[in-house]
């Protein structure tokens, strides 16, 4: 079988290496997240942790296809591309879904949880469906570490993301409004990494250029933190913005 070669454009490393840095960030906050959970017993802490990495799965694929392309020179096959970025897609959000349920609407949680299981199987489904028939369904692969989604699969996935960004909006909104300070603090935070998330999101789906790609990501990797001191608020963070009386 004829392998073709791959050479790495210096756009290709661009997006690789910043796909990278989201990775490893929203990997560190995350798993950073998570292990309060063995301080605090708290399993919401370990499914929120969890959401976050899943949350930027989108730059799985790019990132390991532009370390297989460096070292082999041949980019991931397009059903594998597909598939590192989008099978945990609804897992984790099903794990989100599970630990704001649980803080805000218990009454009703055992009825969103089945309704957005009932989508993680029809999602699954439809996706595999697609990289058994043809990949191209879902979308083409652009060089090593880039991707355009099929029209109705990018609005599949819109769709989970907003579905975090409008239950963390509230979450956040709501923390605000709350009458302790280091909650209301936590809730801006939260706010900010929810609409900066969301933002640097969408945009990264448009074509970007050299100036503006690392930007982008830069704001993604910005929102982790702000991600990060919403839901684990450092007591250095926590002294300069609250004062004490």
């Amino acid at each position: 079988m004829l392998k073709i070669t791959y050479i790495l454009t210096d756009a290709d490393i661009l997006n690789g290496t910043f796909s990278i840095l989201v990775v490893v960030f929203s990997i560190i906050i995350g798993i950073y997240i998570a292990s309060r959970y063995f301080k605090y017993g708290d399993e919401n802490f370990l499914f929120i942790g969890a959401a976050w990495i899943g949350l930027n799965q989108g730059w799985w694929p790019s990132s390991v296809s532009f370390i297989k392309t460096l070292l082999t020179m041949e980019p991931l096959a397009d059903s594998l591309y597909f598939l590192i970025g989008n099978i945990g897609v609804p897992i984790f959000t099903l794990g989100w879904m599970y630990a704001l349920t649980k803080l805000m609407y218990p009454k009703y949680k055992t009825y969103i949880l089945i309704a957005f299981s009932v989508f993680m199987v029809f999602f699954e489904i439809y996706l595999f469906t697609l990289l058994f028939l043809d990949p191209s369904f879902i979308g083409i692969v652009n060089g090593a570490v880039d991707v355009e989604y099929d029209s109705i699969f990018r609005l599949i996935l819109l769709s989970d993301v907003a579905l975090v960004f409008i239950t963390g909006l509230h979450f956040a909104v709501k923390s605000i409004r709350s009458k302790n300070q280091a909650t209301t603090l936590k809730g801006k935070f939260l706010f900010i990494a929810f609409i900066s998330y969301f933002f640097g999101a969408i945009a990264d789906t448009l074509p970007l250029s050299p100036l503006f790609l690392p930007i982008i990501r830069i704001i993604l990797i910005l929102s982790g933190i702000a991600f990060y001191f919403g839901w684990v608020l450092p007591e250095p963070v926590k002294n300069i913005f609250i004062r004490k009386k």
